[in-house]
């Protein structure tokens, strides 16, 4: 086994966050036991490294790199090159299944995560004390006041597994310690935008074409052209509305936004594209979602918009959390309806923090 530095629970949560030394510090913990029930469990992905360092193409001049992308891809030999070594893959998948371990491995058969040799990740469920030790070495704590699943110290794992990194579908931060006692700062009121300006001078009337248009010379302002997918971040609430977690009136009410914006799209109506709809819910981030799709919508109104729930957060999805991370890997890796993103926008984060140099980072 070889210990992985940096790789407390804190190096995954905590960083610049809190100053303890332990997770019952971090946390106020007073109630810590040894894991034992598997409903509170948490996912975990290994990452594997890649068959061949990226950096030499990556620091190419854009033009060569841009030229090379599409060659592998027109290939299809792209993720051969970058991706994880297939074999390393299915060897690590059936040791985390055999009898050393049995880990219940997720992938899209059963659930919304995305686990491939292409992505270079492995997700499996912790919700065994003995298991976690067998593979990290170390025991797994629980919280009942805290609801939280935790360990001390740092992580072990195989010696010939080429893991490059960790993550945990659990959104967590530690009880903050002041790094800065004393300090104080005075901010500036007022606009930070010719945007906020311009809304806070003439709200509700200006929509956000009016907006591209007039503040920041969009290029497209005013060109009835067809434009491609757009992926929308929006972790466990997609088009979930107040009344109807499953969306179903969303793109009408989208549609009626677009016609009081003046926004209309060639086709007369809007696309609208669902990932892992059935771990979406409305669970108050339902107005940054629409501050994301009424800009967008109303500035690309020939785009299909692809909401991305990533693993969700429902009964139906089991211990998934979806972190803001499991949100984007749906949105590089799995199409909707034969769609793939041309590009994603994403106004969320996930509360954690975590280590430099870690394998959480």
């Amino acid at each position: 086994m070889t210990v992985l530095p940096k790789s407390t629970f804190l190096d995954y949560a905590g960083f610049g966050i809190s100053n303890a030394a332990t997770v019952e510090a971090a946390y106020g913990i007073t109630d810590a036991q040894p894991f034992s029930d598997p409903t509170q469990g948490f996912n975990m992905a290994l990452m594997l490294r890649r068959r061949n360092d990226p950096t030499p193409l990556l620091s190419s001049s854009w033009a060569t790199r841009q030229q090379t992308l599409k060659q592998l891809r027109d290939a299809g030999t792209l993720w051969n090159i970058y991706g994880a070594d297939p074999k390393e893959f299915n060897r690590i998948s059936a040791e985390l299944k055999g009898p050393s371990y049995g880990f219940t491995l997720l992938n899209g058969s059963n659930s919304n995560y995305v686990s491939s040799p292409e992505s270079r990740t492995l997700w499996i469920t912790i919700d065994s004390a003995q298991q976690f030790q067998a593979l990290f070495g170390t025991p797994l704590l629980y919280s009942p006041s805290a609801g939280l699943a935790y360990w001390n110290g740092p992580l072990s794992l195989p010696d010939d597994w080429p893991i490059a990194g960790l993550w945990l579908d659990v959104e967590t931060a530690p009880l903050a310690s002041v790094f800065t006692p004393g300090a104080t700062a005075t901010l500036p009121d007022g606009p930070q935008s010719p945007g906020n300006a311009a809304s806070a001078a003439k709200s509700p009337t200006l929509f956000p074409n009016i907006i591209a248009a007039d503040y920041y010379n969009f290029p497209l302002d005013g060109q009835q052209v067809q434009t491609g997918p757009i992926g929308l971040i929006e972790p466990n609430t997609g088009t979930a509305l107040p009344s109807d977690d499953a969306g179903t009136d969303f793109a009408k009410r989208l549609l009626d936004y677009l016609d009081k914006a003046k926004a209309t799209p060639l086709s007369g109506n809007v696309e609208v594209l669902v990932q892992g709809v059935n771990g979406q819910f409305s669970n108050g981030a339902d107005g940054e979602r629409s501050l994301d799709t009424g800009i967008v919508a109303s500035i690309n109104p020939n785009s299909p918009l692809i909401f991305y729930n990533g693993s969700g957060e429902t009964k139906a999805t089991g211990l998934a959390q979806s972190t803001t991370f499991t949100v984007a890997q749906s949105a590089a890796w799995q199409p909707v309806d034969g769609l793939s993103p041309a590009v994603t926008t994403n106004s969320f984060g996930d509360t954690q923090e975590m280590s430099p140099g870690s394998p959480f980072y």
